[in-house]
């Protein structure tokens, strides 16, 4: 699953841009002739992309094998993401649900349903367009050894900023000559994009260190020229030549510094367990050092409008009191049939004097979590929260500031407060300090499937002027007509003590829900259903199970002692298969609802494409319904043992394949 979310970072944060060129790097250069002139496509940036993330979505895991480079290497120390992926053979029985997931893709032929319905909507001539499209760009990759590139071994992904522009590096190994093939293949669309942009685009083979590279040299205007390469079994992609070149020099060289050699890396992986599958290091204050840059081009690019001086002044300054990470290293690492995760992070020094420090450094800690939860609860979240009264000061206080034409704006903003007798910092922020919790836990039966009850608390300091203010809401709403036919009113619980109940004819017809709301201990409490708040409350004083003892809890083996920043629980799995029957029951009834709705009326709008959408639904989700081989999740922060420092476990409970199942089974 780690390959699978970096490819999926890798689509949104590779931007690119420039990086020094190497004096002393040696390289060869020639030009290459493109690949099927005759063949030209204006598309080609999409392709190229998709198949290069198709090699990283598709790879549930990466074989261990003795190499004489280690990977790692590669990654610059400017880089403020490095993520170094390998192969945990303990993953591998994964590998059967996820074919489980691609024969529901084949056995209900959604992909060729999806492009049937695109090209019954597209004109006569657009659809041999598209279909010469996909043959032209199906030929290209005809060399990709597909089977091969699932086997992916190990892999690295880095990320830099240089002014507003982000670089992105993958190495990838193949094992044989899936790396070669790989390369053949995006080579061809890079011809497609060379010959297709004629005299703009240049494509220019090289060799460095060993590794032949296929740059796609773009206009000069356009800040990026990726580049492609294969070095024996790696294969290398990067949005700027020099970055991959850089790449190449350090991993010949062990001796040089790279990210991984951060003495803030190896100070949390000695209180971590093994990187078995992934370690990953963000470097935050590398990232605040690098945003600086974003800052001076906005600068020089707005030299002479006092205007775009300004905005950068504020955003200069809002960085300065939101960047409070300094580093996060988070390993993966599998334990039977569960996938785990341990992070060790730390804040900037002096955080608490910066506005998201005062936010979130004097919240109150959980030191008693399972108090809270009731034993049934299908999901639950607790959470230290942040505060933002500090950040509603800075604003009032420095846009003013930088822009003294807001000061009216700001006095009006008072006025009307003075107004209504509600001020949003007195009232509502001080009232709201963060901390929360929210709890689910399964609700009756309806026609539509399985429905659940919610509810939540948030830390409340005025209690009286909140309900005062609800009640004050309550009485504007029955002024507006519609509202009185509903028939909503507040009454006093007759369950819950000191609690109110919102009836409505329409909450009548929703499964009987009656939402509540009340004030305990110090909380707001608002929930779905009086019976369920009243669970909580039993569990709050001891008289009902708890969470904590049950033996879904205890299948994590995460052992959650002291106090607690944040605590959440999710059911995955049933998430998952409620979705999936969700997605079939609307799919199967809604397009016959709307036939019927459109029968006996003309001049109204064509809802055949929507309904062709909706058919679609179905076989979606029933391929959605087989990842339920996720069942669920369990994720605690908690404060670390250094100053400024703090911890997270997370522990997501895997599906056993069939036939441990089945020995399982047969053993009870």
């Amino acid at each position: 699953m780690r390959v699978i979310r970096l490819a999926r970072e890798f689509v949104i944060s590779a931007r690119i841009a420039t990086f020094p060129a190497n004096p002393d790097m040696s390289c060869s250069t020639t030009t290459v002739s493109p690949f099927s002139r005759e063949k030209r496509m204006k598309t080609w940036a999409n392709s190229a992309m998709t198949a290069v993330l198709l090699v990283a979505a598709a790879a549930p895991a990466i074989t261990n094998r003795a190499t004489a480079e280690d990977l790692r290497d590669a990654l610059p120390p400017d880089v403020f993401l490095a993520v170094y992926g390998k192969h945990n053979s303990e993953r591998d029985y994964q590998r059967e649900h996820y074919a489980e997931v691609w024969n529901a893709v084949e056995e209900t032929r959604i992909i060729e349903k999806t492009f049937q319905l695109i090209q019954a909507r597209m004109a006569e001539n657009d659809v041999g367009k598209m279909l010469a499209f996909r043959d032209t760009v199906k030929e290209a990759l005809e060399p990709v050894q597909w089977k091969k590139l699932l086997e992916l071994e190990e892999i690295i992904y880095g990320q830099k900023l240089d002014g507003p522009v982000g670089h992105s590096i993958v190495i990838a190994r193949f094992p044989d000559d899936g790396a070669a093939s790989l390369k053949q293949g995006l080579g061809n669309l890079f011809a497609m994009a060379d010959e297709a942009g004629k005299d703009n685009i240049n494509l220019v083979e090289e060799t460095h260190a060993n590794a032949t590279l296929l740059t796609l040299q773009l206009p000069p205007q356009v800040p990026m020229s990726p580049v492609i390469g294969v070095r024996g079994d790696l294969f290398i992609f990067s949005t700027r030549t020099d970055f991959a070149k850089q790449a190449l020099t350090l991993l010949d060289d062990p001796s040089a510094e790279s990210k991984f050699d951060d003495p803030r890396v190896k100070k949390a992986l000695s209180q971590l367990p093994e990187a078995e599958d992934a370690l990953v290091f963000f470097d935050g204050k590398t990232l605040a050092q690098q945003l600086d840059g974003v800052i001076a081009f906005i600068r020089g690019v707005g030299a002479g409008n006092d205007e775009a001086l300004r905005i950068a002044t504020l955003i200069d300054s809002l960085l300065d009191e939101l960047l409070i990470v300094d580093h996060e290293v988070t390993v993966e690492y599998t334990e039977g049939y569960q996938n785990r995760s341990a992070t060790y992070g730390e804040a900037v020094s002096g955080h608490k004097n910066m506005v998201v420090g005062g936010m979130i450094a004097n919240q109150k800690l959980f030191s008693d979590w399972s108090k809270w939860v009731p034993a049934e609860a299908s999901s639950f979240s607790l959470n230290t929260g942040a505060t933002v009264t500090p950040l509603y000061d800075w604003i009032t206080t420095k846009i003013p500031e930088i822009f003294p034409e807001s000061e009216q704006a700001f006095a009006k903003w008072d006025q009307i407060q003075d107004q209504f007798d509600v001020h949003l910092r007195e009232d509502i922020l001080q009232s709201f300090s963060g901390e929360s919790v929210s709890i689910a836990m399964p609700g009756p039966p309806t026609p539509l499937g399985p429905s659940s009850k919610s509810v939540s608390f948030t830390r409340c300091s005025q209690p009286d002027r909140v309900k005062e203010l609800i009640h004050r809401a309550f009485d504007a709403l029955q002024e507006i007509p519609q509202v009185q036919a509903q028939g909503i009113t507040l009454e006093e619980s007759e369950q819950l003590e000191g609690f109110e109940v919102i009836r409505a004819n329409l909450l009548m017809m929703m499964g009987g829900l009656t939402p509540v709301f009340g004030f305990q201990d110090g909380w707001m409490a608002m929930g779905s259903h009086v019976d369920a708040v009243q669970t909580v409350l039993d569990t709050r004083a001891g008289e009902h199970d708890s969470f904590a003892g049950t033996d879904q809890f205890a299948k994590f083996g995460l052992e959650v002692s002291g106090d607690v920043n944040a605590i959440s629980y999710s059911n995955i799995g049933q998430s998952i298969r409620q979705a999936g029957q969700a997605m079939q029951q609307f799919g199967s009834m809604l397009p016959m609802i709307m036939a019927m709705a459109g029968q006996g009326g003309q001049g109204g709008p064509d809802l055949g494409p929507l309904q062709d959408v909706l058919q679609l639904l179905p076989p979606i989700g029933r391929i959605v319904s087989k990842f339920d081989f996720i069942e669920s999740r369990l994720s605690v922060t908690q404060p670390g043992q250094n100053e400024n420092s703090y911890v997270r476990h997370t522990v997501i409970l895997i599906k056993p394949p069939a036939a441990a199942e089945a020995e399982a089974e047969s053993a009870n």
